[in-house]
């Protein structure tokens, strides 16, 4: 009888918080947009809808291996990824108008770098992105494929700061996360 009844209760939680993050996405929409037309709002009905229905058939993560991220560190990684995205976007922007010998160098470097969790593994990819002059390409097993625009880019990855500062954010780590490089010629491709 109880297991009924706290099913029942986590259904009415459940939609709860559903109901209140279709109503602020819709919020957000409506703000974003300035529009007031029957046809954007229904675009925005659509769309919040769409949100709704995919997040609701997402595989949910397991929560077993993925220690909290503690949030002090995680806006002192945000300021410090802010500044390394301005520093690497004058870099770049020096690269791109200096006339002779342009310095540019593009090359793919494949490396591998355990992160304590897959959560911390997308973290580190998405900020090697959000810093200009490299992109992430792949993820597979903790192993990374990234494009890097100049040799300083490629070494500023490969020097491992990133990847330790990314572990740092759920608590000391047992083992600090190294940057190895492997080799990109055996990298396998998923379509």
């Amino acid at each position: 009888m109880t297991t009924a009844v706290s099913t029942r209760g986590g259904r009415l939680r459940l939609l709860k918080q559903r109901i209140l993050a279709g109503v602020v996405l819709f919020g957000m929409w409506v703000l974003l947009s300035g529009k007031l037309e029957v046809f954007h709002l229904g675009v925005g009905v659509l769309s919040v809808w769409g949100a709704l229905w995919m997040h609701a058939h997402m595989p949910q993560l397991e929560l077993v291996d993925h220690p909290l991220l503690r949030p002090f560190r995680c806006i002192t990684y945000l300021i410090w990824l802010l500044w390394q995205m301005v520093l690497s976007a004058l870099h770049v922007a020096w690269v791109i108008l200096r006339r002779e010998n342009s310095g540019l160098d593009p090359r793919l470097i494949a490396f591998k770098s355990p992160q304590p969790s897959l959560v911390q593994s997308v973290l580190f990819g998405n900020s090697i992105t959000l810093t200009p002059g490299t992109l992430t390409l792949d993820l597979q097993d903790n192993r990374y494929l990234v494009h890097a625009l100049t040799d300083e880019t490629a070494s500023d990855v490969l020097s491992g700061n990133m990847a330790k500062r990314v572990a740092y954010l759920s608590g000391p780590v047992d083992e600090e996360p190294m940057v190895e490089a492997v080799s990109t010629e055996d990298w396998e491709v998923k379509m």
